[in-house]
């Protein structure tokens, strides 16, 4: 193997776990509502389309519209991102597909509801590094349960969302 062919796997190896090290953040601060920190995971003219195509935004402004009045702190969520398979198609385009795990607690509706969606995404190096600049999720199951039916299910401790900027 020669140096430059060295160099290109190396890079590429780099690439990929930045854009892992990018959709980690992404769902870190989708779960923790760091608006601003999320805004800078996504391209400008982000395109997003969810549960198979039933909702579609169009821009980061519009997305990020969506994720604020969607999760308000009565929505507790954990995303996990699950079994990237990540392809460097040039020096500043990539595209992944990632499993993702969502539990989400709505203490407004008293409910729980848990699922997975594939995540097919498209990213773009841009000033700043790798950003998300497509994204398109359809759920592989979905479940949902009251919370009430279970007399002993309690939630003992929620995140201030406040908290993360002390």
């Amino acid at each position: 193997m020669d140096k430059a062919s060295d160099s290109d796997t190396i890079r590429m190896l780099a690439d990929i776990e930045a854009i892992k090290k990018l959709k980690h953040r992404y769902l870190r601060c989708l779960d923790t509502k760091r608006w601003d920190e999320i805004k800078q995971c996504l391209a400008a003219d982000v395109e997003a389309s969810f549960m198979g195509g039933a909702m579609q935004f169009h821009g980061r402004d519009e997305l990020m519209k969506f994720y604020v009045d969607a999760l308000p702190a009565t929505r507790i969520t954990a995303h996990m991102g699950h079994h990237p398979e990540i392809e460097v198609s040039g020096e500043d385009s990539a595209s992944g597909t990632w499993a993702v795990q969502t539990y989400l607690i709505d203490s407004d509706f008293n409910i729980s509801l848990n699922g997975v969606s594939i995540f097919n995404e498209q990213y773009a190096r841009e000033e700043g590094g790798w950003k998300i600049k497509s994204m398109y999720c359809y759920r592989t199951f979905e479940e949902m349960s009251s919370r009430g039916d279970m007399e002993s299910l309690k939630l003992t401790q929620v995140m201030d969302y406040g908290e993360h900027d002390k």
